[in-house]
């Protein structure tokens, strides 16, 4: 037969049944046995519970977010968040503490890239030195982008 998507066959066992079965290399698995609780709710008639989502969409930001416990705290609140930063007395007061927290951050998740890519090469996985240009590339980039900042912020972009 000829369909939308392309030529089909329609393959029929020899008595003209429908289903054709395929041998199995191994017997099919036992039935499993239902635990003490199972066997316990079957008796007193108790169903499942069904499982609850643990994860809720905020329509204010459009995201998925946890419900509760440390990942609705960690995972969901970054500084963006925080209404208010102290400003300690040898802080510039009129930087941005927010730039500064991200800028924070975004270094120590490349000396965490940096640590796991030596790890790495520790355990053959990478070619020796590999790490180090990854880290002297990232470096280089860094300063080409801080350059253009510079070149924006002169120019008044």
């Amino acid at each position: 037969k000829s369909s939308d998507v392309g030529l089909m066959a329609k393959l029929t066992a020899a008595d003209g049944s429908a289903a054709i079965k395929l041998p199995r290399s191994l017997p099919p698995p036992p039935p499993k046995k239902l635990t003490k609780w199972e066997q316990f709710a079957l008796q007193r008639g108790i169903a499942p519970k069904s499982k609850r989502s643990r994860k809720q969409f905020d329509e204010a930001t459009g995201e998925w977010k946890h419900l509760t416990g440390s990942l609705s705290n960690k995972a969901n609140a970054g500084p963006e968040s925080w209404p208010i930063l102290e400003v300690k007395k040898n802080d510039d007061p009129y930087a941005d503490p927010w730039e500064k927290l991200r800028e924070e951050k975004k270094g120590r998740v490349e000396k965490n890239v940096e640590a796991r890519m030596r790890n790495a090469e520790r355990a053959g996985l990478l070619e020796k030195g590999s790490a180090n240009r990854h880290a002297k590339n990232l470096k280089k980039m860094e300063k080409q982008r801080e350059v253009q900042r510079e070149n924006e912020r002169k120019k008044g972009l």
